[in-house]
């Protein structure tokens, strides 16, 4: 039995959160997870503990109180010997550095980490990214998302290091919703998930929108689903743009499943992605994705046909790329939902996910 010890500082549950759930969730015959979660000094955060422990996974906390904080490292090593791990898989760039300084005189545990894509909002994330790079070389693998975030790896390791492991989901949780006829009419409701934060722009998607309405196209709905430090900001802008009648915010939610079954098209504004899972579980779901160019979104939609990509990140690039998408017919729309939903089960389904991963931890203790 092969011990792994994921480890992420958190504030929520998002898209990174929700692959160590996945990894964790089920009991395997080859490996034993645990998880320990990082106190978030600036906005601490019990919901990916509480997620893990209800799925029946032991689960730890660290204190943290800053940029570094010596009972953080106390209390890693106390659980890497108490737990006997045999594998660290870390998930960010804090868990990157107290994970080397914890095993920096030891040739074990094995540390890994997964690369869930770089956000540069500013200096502070900038300067973790720059420590992460800095810790990466003492890791015996680095897995990408996406061939984006490989390439970009490719100056800062040796490739024999790189691991190129997409995320995957659990198609039989996210499936699509019993046969639902839509008139032709009918208003179209349009759904966008994540963190409101500058990297996920939906500034940008607001003003797209506001370009829609004033050439007439007024026949839509947008729903918001998220939590964030731009919820004033966004709820200000969509007042502005005279959109408020149009929009919704939700907050966040645990049960997403309704959410891509009663909408008719996913949004993805981002700014930059790795290979970000609600656009994994909208094409699982056969929700049509409209997304601007980012990370693994581009060979994404490229190869699973199912949906339309914008030419670029800006307001005008999003306005365009809905246009193309609203402009679908019924027909167009049923080939393109159903050719994303037989490329999801086809390619990233859980079950193969989890199996890539129990065997690259095997062969770096072989």
């Amino acid at each position: 039995m092969i011990n792994v010890l994921h480890l992420r500082s958190s504030s929520g549950l998002y898209g990174a959160e929700h692959v160590i759930l996945n990894l964790t969730g089920q009991s395997s015959a080859k490996c034993h997870h645990e998880l320990a979660v990082i106190q978030n000094y600036l906005n601490d955060n019990n919901e990916l503990l509480e997620a893990a422990k209800a799925n029946g996974v032991t689960s730890h906390k660290l204190p943290n109180s800053g940029k570094f904080d010596l009972a953080t490292l106390g209390a890693l090593r106390t659980i890497l010997k108490s737990s006997k791990i045999d594998i660290v898989h870390c998930h960010d760039p804090k868990s990157v550095f107290y994970a080397t300084l914890a095993t920096l005189l030891s040739r074990s545990p094995k540390k890994i980490v997964t690369m869930h894509g770089w956000v540069k909002n500013d200096l502070n994330m900038k300067f973790n990214n720059l420590v992460e790079k800095l810790c990466l070389p003492w890791f015996a693998r680095v897995i990408a998302v996406s061939k984006e975030i490989s390439r970009d790896l490719g100056g800062q390791i040796p490739r024999d290091k790189i691991f190129l492991l997409e995320n995957a989901i659990d198609t039989e949780k996210f499936h699509p919703a019993p046969s639902r006829q839509r008139e032709s009419q009918a208003r179209v409701n349009l759904l966008i998930v994540g963190r409101l934060s500058p990297e996920k722009g939906h500034e940008n998607l607001l003003t797209a929108l506001a370009q829609l309405k004033q050439e007439g196209n007024n026949n839509w709905h947008l729903n918001i689903v998220g939590d964030g430090e731009l919820k004033a900001a966004l709820t200000a802008t969509s007042k502005r743009l005279a959109l408020t009648g149009q929009v919704t915010f939700h907050g966040v939610q645990k049960n997403m499943l309704p959410y891509y079954q009663q909408n008719d098209l996913y949004i993805s504004s981002s700014l930059t992605e790795g290979m970000p899972l609600v656009i994994l579980e909208a094409l699982s779901c056969r929700l049509p994705v409209v997304a601007t160019p980012v990370g693994a979104i581009p060979e994404l939609l490229q190869q699973s046909k199912g949906g339309v990509l914008c030419d670029d990140c800006s307001p005008q690039g999003l306005h365009q790329g809905l246009k193309r998408i609203l402009g679908q017919d019924q027909a167009g729309i049923e080939a393109m939902t159903a050719a994303g939903r037989k490329y999801i089960e086809d390619h990233l389904s859980l079950s193969r996910a989890r199996e890539k991963h129990e065997n690259l931890y095997a062969e770096l203790l072989n």
